[in-house]
């Protein structure tokens, strides 16, 4: 009976300090816990939460909540302006609605100055900055390395997001250009020496010519000077 009756009271012990420290949180503590829990699936160590709640109405009194406060919503919270129904049923039933909005924040390259059209990318052009996810629907980039020497067809101002429908990527073979031609199959490999017969761009398809053969054939640029022919 007396190893029940501690069971019992280690047991009543805990839940109550478990629930005693719910409750020393404020309304806006228990508002933003809730909230950190909904988003946390979202998470990770590229992107960070932003919670910014309303201040709240000061003529408004609420009494103590005795339980943890529950929390609900009328439609799904997704980042940006947001509502919560706040209800506590102990020791007297309240409601109250806080209203706020969340950001997820991402690391990404924005411009360090105001750039103009045509401008090729420096490194010093472009810099790391936690950015709300709601203004990159045009993407983004992470690493300047994907971006150097790529040009912007139109202006931007400084600690613009710089996306992929800005840029265009450097034109790094000319008509006329010595290009190394790469072709092969089934893990075969060999190269020739050919004439490139159009600008092209990276990643770009352009026709090149055999200096060997002779023969025209489509390829793909993969660098300067080179190109890689076939699938």
């Amino acid at each position: 009976m007396l190893k029940g009756s501690l069971i019992l009271c280690t047991w009543l012990f805990f839940w109550l300090g478990c629930t005693t420290q719910a409750n020393s949180l404020s309304l806006s503590e228990q508002a933003q816990n809730h909230l950190r829990s909904h988003f946390h699936a979202q998470l990770d160590t590229h992107t960070q939460l932003q919670i910014h709640l309303d201040s709240p109405d000061t003529r408004l009194q609420l009494e103590p909540c005795g339980n943890p406060i529950a929390f609900s919503s009328n439609r799904p919270i997704q980042a940006g302006r947001f509502s919560l129904k706040a209800t506590c049923d102990y020791p007297r039933r309240w409601i109250r609605h806080l209203y706020g909005e969340v950001q997820l924040l991402r690391e990404v390259l924005i411009s360090t100055r105001p750039l103009s059209k045509g401008q090729q990318l420096q490194a010093s052009d472009m810099r790391l900055a936690a950015v709300d996810q709601n203004s990159l629907k045009d993407g983004f980039y992470t690493q300047a390395q994907q971006i150097l020497g790529y040009e912007l067809n139109r202006s931007v101002t400084d600690n613009y997001p710089l996306s992929p429908k800005l840029l265009v990527p450097p034109i790094l073979i000319q008509p006329g250009d010595r290009v190394t031609i790469q072709a092969g199959s089934n893990g075969i490999s060999v190269e020739m020496i050919g004439t490139a017969l159009e600008a092209g761009a990276l990643h770009q398809q352009i026709d090149v010519r055999n200096n060997k053969s002779e023969r025209i054939l489509r390829a793909r640029v993969t660098g300067y000077g080179r190109v890689k022919a076939g699938h």
